[in-house]
């Protein structure tokens, strides 16, 4: 029996790495195609728009092709980054032409040599460049085009939290754009794995889900933490009533009912002290401290989310180190808060009503 499991496990795996090696192959054909059509969309039906795309098209097969010895980008955003540099540099040569030589039929060719010459200069210095920047140095910018870069993760939980603030989803606003970047990172780490290979990308819809949104956007378990142990009743009914939610990571009844939004007593901790703790999480992958979140575990509670995102034990310590220090962060704003709260009065509206029940 163990050898017929052997026999399986190991055509499983085979049909996986063949599987994400074609999904690879599909990506790098539509991301070239992309590459063709943005081009010739950003010069606008030109006469010159042939030759700047096939320029264009050697460009991001140059640097591609040294991004995935390090790793692997997201295609499409390296797509955008240089078409606008090719575009950008085209039409600064062509404004230079126009500059520093008359327009003469006699200086056409001489131009166009020039012209040939900037290009090939162009090349050859890309290819010069990728075959010379050290690997930190590329992984860096692998980082910027998957947004796997601890400046985008503040930058998104920061954003995130600003439209919770004000009452805006801000997860739903989010979620189209990040996780265009987030199930890439993850497909990438699922091949590594198929190709007996580590996983790098931290930025996974599981990271976003169990560990920047811990208990819910905010890490908002620490204020149910904060409440139940408040002498207020108000706000020991609204822990008690909130402590199911967080396990999913639902927020909503904290954020809404405590309330989160336009509060100012919240507002630091809330806008800035949940994208540092994040940056800080990020940090703690990297170092190699916790596996990365690589296994995707959609709406599972916690704690087991956490743990079989990463299959590794650390997490949990991680996630109870988070919330504590979350806790600690919250509760100097959440005592003050009790103070000059409102006391809840909804109960008092129907004693002044003629009723028989």
């Amino acid at each position: 029996m163990l050898r017929t499991f052997n026999q399986w496990w190991g055509h499983f795996s085979g049909l996986a790495t063949v599987s994400t090696q074609a999904a690879t192959t599909i990506l790098s054909v539509m991301s070239l195609l992309f590459v063709v059509l943005l081009t010739q969309a950003l010069m606008n039906s030109r006469p010159d728009g042939g030759a700047i795309t096939v320029v264009n098209v050697a460009a991001y097969a140059i640097v591609n092709a040294r991004l995935q010895q390090v790793g692997s980008g997201n295609p499409f955003i390296l797509a955008c980054v240089m078409t606008a540099v090719t575009v950008g540099l085209w039409a600064l040569l062509t404004w230079g032409q126009k500059k520093l030589a008359p327009i003469d039929s006699q200086l056409a060719a001489l131009r166009h040599f020039l012209a040939v010459c900037v290009v090939a200069g162009y090349l050859l210095g890309l290819a010069w460049m990728m075959q010379r920047i050290p690997v930190i140095g590329m992984q860096t910018a692998l980082g910027w085009l998957t947004m796997d870069h601890p400046f985008w993760v503040f930058v998104l939980v920061f954003v995130e939290m600003g439209l919770w603030y004000i009452g805006i989803n801000g997860y739903g606003v989010l979620a189209p754009v990040v996780f265009l970047f987030a199930y890439r990172n993850l497909t990438v780490d699922l091949g590594a794995i198929a190709s007996n290979r580590a996983p790098q990308a931290i930025l996974t819809p599981n990271f976003w889900d169990y560990f920047l949104s811990f208990s819910g956007a905010g890490l908002v378990g620490a204020l149910v933490i904060l409440c139940l142990v408040n002498p207020n009743p108000d706000l020991k009914r609204l822990g008690r009533s909130s402590f199911s939610s967080i396990l999913f990571s639902v927020s909503e009844p904290i954020l809404y009912g405590l309330p989160i939004t336009m509060n100012p007593y919240l507002l630091v901790p809330f806008l800035f002290g949940t994208p540092l703790l994040g940056v800080a999480q990020w940090f703690v992958f990297k170092l190699g401290w916790v596996a990365l979140p690589a296994f995707h575990v959609a709406d599972l509670p916690l704690p087991f989310s956490v743990l079989l995102s990463t299959l590794d034990w650390r997490s949990l310590v991680l996630a109870a180190v988070t919330i504590a220090v979350a806790t600690a962060m919250y509760a100097p704003g959440l005592i003050r808060w009790s103070k000059v709260r409102p006391a809840d009065t909804s109960d008092d509206d129907f004693t002044d009503l003629d009723v028989d029940f």
